[in-house]
């Protein structure tokens, strides 16, 4: 039995622990998470709906950006259609993540240059979970700082130490990233470690990171486009809740999403079937009923469903994979 069957048998597993454990013995009612679904305003939906294409147009833009800065230059009608199609192959493909090789085949086909469309990604990944975590940051002192009121209503003590570790983390990379110093000293230790393909992909990164930053429009509109989208994104969960009538603020969703999506990032389950369920009961948990968290999860899941039968239909008419145009 190879590695990869072993791994992906595992996720299976957990995913049915999980959803064995909200159901067998949380005993969670999934007739009421069906009520609460049959509820959800049409109109609330559809603005989630919206905000989850802006955060496919912002996503595009900041992707081009990133590219453009390598001399790789790709058309928005491409990149956009890449990451549609990149959606409806994550339904399939056993991670959250798995869409991104879609989205590597695209443009390295057309560049000649797949390791650098990987890289990209990746850097990419890592602008995005940096400007989660500094909102998370920003909302965490406006409520410690600005309104204790809303310490005693919402739950943030147990979100404080996590949303402040994962920072530090975070900006202790950043650090090591700004710095061509403890870059090259970081290599050297993973070299020392004998971890020479590590290494290798970690040199290749920083080449690619370090000549972002020195085009400086380039870097500030990759960073900019990173934080518009990670605030579409909270807006977008918030949307969610509204639709489902739940009475969960804004800021509260700044403090929740950032966690939610870093944990969804490591693939533990098959598209994070049961974790994305755990995450959000454990979250909503004094805010909501678990059949209504339950049925935020689920909600959310649809939208990308929606999102990802819209890339397949990309996928049939394109009639197979994008071919990326040189723009």
């Amino acid at each position: 039995m190879s590695r990869r069957l072993k791994m992906l048998i595992l996720k299976v597993v957990v995913s049915m622990a999980l959803i064995f454990y909200l159901f067998g013995i949380q005993r969670i009612d999934i007739a009421q998470v069906g009520r609460t679904l049959e509820k959800a305003d049409i109109l609330w939906m559809a603005a989630a709906l919206l905000t989850l294409l802006l955060g496919r147009v912002i996503t595009a833009l900041r992707w081009q950006v990133l590219l453009t800065a390598q001399d790789i230059r790709v058309s928005m009608k491409t990149l956009l259609f890449s990451l549609f199609v990149a959606n409806f192959f994550n339904l399939f493909l056993p991670s959250t993540i798995g869409g991104d090789a879609i989205r590597v085949w695209d443009i390295g086909k057309e560049s000649r240059r797949p390791g650098t469309s990987i890289l990209i990604i990746v850097i990419e990944r890592a602008l995005g979970a940096f400007a989660l975590l500094v909102i998370a940051m920003l909302s965490l002192g406006s409520i410690y700082f600005f309104a204790p009121r809303f310490r005693e209503l919402y739950p943030t003590a147990r979100l404080a130490w996590p949303v402040i570790g994962l920072f530090l983390i975070m900006g202790f990379g950043y650090g090591v990233a700004s710095s061509r110093g403890a870059w090259k000293r970081l290599l050297s230790i993973l070299t020392r470690l004998h971890l020479n393909q590590v290494s290798e992909k970690s040199e290749r990164t920083g080449e690619i990171w370090f000549l972002l930053k020195s085009k400086t429009a380039s870097f500030r509109w990759s960073i900019g486009l990173s934080f518009f989208l990670q605030i579409n994104v909270i807006l977008y969960h918030y949307f969610i809740g509204r639709s489902l009538n739940l009475s969960i603020p804004f800021l509260y969703f700044c403090l929740v999403v950032p966690l939610v999506y870093l944990v969804l990032l490591f693939p533990f389950s098959i598209n994070g079937i049961g974790v994305r369920e755990s995450a959000f009961l454990f979250f909503f948990q004094g805010l909501a009923a678990s059949p209504e968290a339950i049925a935020f999860s689920w909600l959310q899941f649809f939208m990308t469903l929606v999102l990802g039968a819209f890339g397949g239909l990309i996928y049939v008419v394109r009639k197979g994979p994008i071919s990326a145009e040189s723009g």
